[in-house]
């Protein structure tokens, strides 16, 4: 009997030291009792029990998820893993912090810190208000496999304070930049009232602050305003100061550093500190208040191309190789925009709200340049019944911009068409669309674009008008220009036709177009929305133009909804053909391997040639060593398909021809050494297959030194000879 109650009371002993053992707790502790609205708070977490070889051990943070909003996971222990999203459960939002030990296990050491997360104060706070972080473990198990239960909560409160009042300063949180060119850090000042919104009275008079900055990818070149006194200490260290009398006003630029980049691409980062801002009346008794933090590091990332903007304009500061570059306006105002890239203009296409220099263009420094346009007012006068949307009268609209609205017809059994004019002149529709059906009645709405030309002068007048016994006429398609000439034939008599309406007594409609040998023309009708496009068929040439003709009447029953639309397309030819094409290289051995071909043009221009290939399409080069324009193309495509298939077009402008340099700065580096032979080798060893922003088409053409029109081993003995002599 002793020996029976002996072993049990050994048995007790044990469960109870090993509740013991596995009863433990995480606590949460934040590094501040107070944390002010739009700061961040970094809380720990601990666990008040040691414990070796942890296979798993699960723990939970929670938090208000109304006041706080998780930031990031602070710390390098390979082996806790943070969950990268909130959870809820019945206890709240939390995050989840779990423990994965290796197949060894991992050591827990009591009162150490598991993990830190840092969460940021939500702005709206505005008075002082309490909050609690709360943790617990969920789960565990050790290697043996005895399991770690689950705890009770442990509790951290803090107090939330709305901002104080006084000025903040910030900079963007990260930047783009081109390489080989400039970028502009802004300094945003801001007055903040109680509550963090930024006050009306926002002006400041005198100013000091710190820029530290990564000297290996920016080097500092100026600040506006330019009356900043500037210090530079070196190893990346400005102290900036200045006073003023005047008040000076508060702004998201308040201040712009310019930084010039290399080469070197990556990221680099610029950082403002002990930033004191104050208002000249504090001067006579105050020091000046050390600033509000905001964001205080923009990191700089330098690669593609850089990018100039003009005022009023906004956008990344590097264009990617390749891709689009759009920009857009930020002043409300109306531009005339135009772009070079490496001096050379190339198209901008105009959005909604937005500017785009397309991907083939994007081989280099963009420089964009913007004319502000004068606004036109616009009177309308509506007499035909219809609705107008898009054209109000008294509105104002930019200069030179086209001007697209519609008019919208009641319903009714019988199509309604409209006589639209500007001023005296008469525009045709450019589309229909049904926009409303109730049984046999149809509400019609018409397209009108009033071109750019004719939007000029203080005012225009635009005239809307019920038309009788016609049918609208609707122009769409890219060939509608000076060159297009319209006649109908009624009562046997030809007319002209300048409006937007065609008689119903019409028996044929003419379309002469001025041949011009470099274009092709598509010219297309259609009778009703549902109906398919219909090709006039072949036109006769007659005195230097084509003449389309359609005999079908215009009746408005059998034109279905009321209108009669004509498309006139058109695709320009090439200027030139290209005169040779010759194996420039060969990209590798296997059978499927690319040819880098060189495409030749002795076209003379007083200006530049294009070459398009498929998709791309970018200035050729002039080379002396060929006497001729040249262009690489990589195709699969044997010398003949490339030579019918590249399309080479004149640009007239006088500024730019790029030329070839042959000096032996294959890498452009602006010098030459050993690494620009070893560049060639790498080309004629196939290491590059395509063109890329840094391997380009420009560096491939100045490594044919001997000009025989192959790239070879020959070019680099050129340059070695040059590194020795």
């Amino acid at each position: 009997m002793k020996k029976v109650i002996s072993f049990l009371l050994a048995v007790v002993l044990c469960f109870t030291l090993a509740a013991e053992a596995f009863a433990a707790s995480v606590k949460p502790e934040a590094v501040s009792e107070t944390v002010q609205t739009g700061q961040n708070i970094a809380v720990a977490m601990t666990v008040d029990e040691s414990y070796s070889d942890v296979i798993t051990l699960e723990t939970r943070l929670y938090y208000n998820s109304a006041l706080f909003t998780y930031v990031s996971y602070i710390g390098d222990n390979k082996d806790v893993t943070v969950k990268a999203t909130p959870l809820t459960d019945t206890n709240g939002t939390y995050m989840q912090v779990t423990i994965i030990g290796a197949t060894g296990g991992a050591a827990v050491k009591a009162n150490e810190k598991i993990a830190t997360l840092v969460f940021a104060a939500k702005d709206g706070v505005t008075e002082q208000t309490s909050a609690e972080f709360k943790s617990k473990i969920q789960y565990g198990k050790t290697k043996d496999g005895t399991e770690i239960s689950a705890s009770d909560m442990q509790t951290y409160s803090v107090t939330i304070t709305p901002p104080a009042p006084g000025y903040q300063v910030s900079v963007p949180k990260s930047i783009s930049a081109g390489v080989n060119g400039e970028t502009i850090v802004p300094v945003a000042v801001h007055l903040t009232e109680v509550d963090g919104t930024h006050s009306a009275s926002n002006t400041f008079n005198a100013y000091s602050f710190t820029v530290t900055y990564d000297t290996a990818k920016l080097r500092y070149k100026s600040i506006a305003p330019a009356d900043a006194e500037v210090t530079e200490l070196g190893n990346g260290v400005l102290k900036i100061a200045g006073t003023s009398h005047d008040a000076i006003n508060g702004s998201d630029t308040a201040f712009k550093l310019t930084f010039e980049t290399f080469t070197a691409v990556g990221a680099a980062t610029v950082t403002v500190s002990d930033a004191k801002i104050d208002d000249k009346a504090n001067a006579i008794d105050k020091d000046a208040p050390l600033a509000k933090a905001g964001n205080l590091t923009t990191t700089v990332t330098v690669g593609g191309y850089s990018v100039t903007l003009p005022e009023g304009f906004e956008g990344e500061g590097s264009a990617a190789a390749g891709e689009d570059y759009t920009f857009k306006v930020t002043d409300g105002k109306a531009y005339t925009v135009t772009a070079t890239v490496d001096g050379i203009p190339v198209p901008v296409t105009k959005n909604e709200t937005t500017y785009t220099i397309a991907a083939q263009y994007v081989t280099g420094k963009i420089v964009v340049a913007a004319e502000e346009k004068a606004m036109v007012t616009v009177k309308v006068t509506n007499n035909g019944g219809g609705t107008i949307a898009g054209l109000n009268d008294g509105m104002t609209v930019p200069e030179g911009e086209d001007v697209t609205f519609t008019v919208t017809s009641p319903l009714n059994n019988n199509p309604i068409a409209y006589t639209v004019k500007v001023g005296e002149v008469e525009i045709a529709a450019s589309g229909v669309a049904i926009a409303e059906q109730k049984g046999r009645r149809m509400a019609y709405a018409y397209t009108y674009t009033i071109p750019g030309s004719m939007v000029k002068g203080e005012s225009i007048t635009v005239t809307v008008e019920q038309a009788t016994d016609s049918v609208a006429l609707i122009k769409t398609g890219n060939g509608w220009d000076e060159n297009v000439t319209l006649t109908y034939t009624a009562d046997g008599e030809e007319k002209t036709l300048t409006g937007g309406t065609i008689p119903t007594s019409a028996t044929a409609l003419t379309v002469t177009i001025k041949q011009n040998d470099k274009r092709n023309y598509t010219v297309q009708y259609k009778q009703n929305l549902a109906a398919e496009w219909t090709d006039f068929g072949e036109p006769e040439k007659k005195d230097g133009n084509l003449v389309y003709t359609y005999t079908g009447g215009f009746d408005k029953y059998t034109l279905s909804n009321g209108s009669f639309a004509v498309k006139i397309d058109y695709t320009e030819k090439a200027d030139f053909a290209a005169d040779e094409v010759v194996e420039y290289l060969k990209l590798g051995t296997d059978a499927s391997a690319k040819t880098m071909w060189l495409v030749l043009c002795s076209g003379k221009t007083n200006g530049y040639l294009t070459c398009s290939y498929g998709e791309n399409t970018a200035p050729m080069y002039y080379s002396e060593k060929y006497q001729a324009w040249a262009y690489l193309v990589i195709s699969g495509d044997d010398a003949e398909t490339v030579k019918q298939n590249v399309s080479i077009m004149n640009v007239d402008e006088s500024t730019g021809k790029k030329t070839v340099d042959y000096s032996g700065d294959v890498n452009m580096t602006g010098g030459v050494d050993i690494n620009d032979a070893q560049l060639i080798v790498n080309m004629y060893n196939a290491d590059y297959t395509e063109f890329t922003g840094n391997v380009t088409m420009e560096k491939f053409l100045r490594a044919d030194m001997d000009g025989s029109k192959v790239v070879d081993n020959a070019d680099v003995l050129k340059i070695i000879a040059a590194v020795n002599n």
